[in-house]
């Protein structure tokens, strides 16, 4: 099954969406440290981040993912933000 998109905040935003280089992540503003992390469509997590998060978006690096679709998942410490699918291209 693939997730399109649970937003669990309004101001969730994951773009541009087929990527090739730079993911943007719009996350509600907060000076809580945001966590990302990218998961194959097997589960296995493939990318973390920890960001202090003081902007409102976020940019990923996914050049060195392969193509294919995968999940991203926002979270800060407290809550989730987001879940988007993605296709990296």
């Amino acid at each position: 099954m693939i997730i399109n998109k649970v937003n669990l905040d309004e101001d969730f935003m994951v773009y541009p969406n087929p990527v090739k280089e730079d993911l943007n992540i719009l996350v509600p503003a907060s000076k809580d440290m945001m966590i990302v992390e990218i998961f194959d469509l097997q589960g296995i997590k493939v990318r973390a981040f920890m960001r202090d998060h003081y902007h409102k978006i976020l940019s990923v690096d996914v050049s060195s993912l392969t193509t294919g679709v995968y999940i991203v998942r926002v979270r800060n410490e407290e809550k989730q933000i987001g879940v988007v699918s993605i296709i990296k291209e």
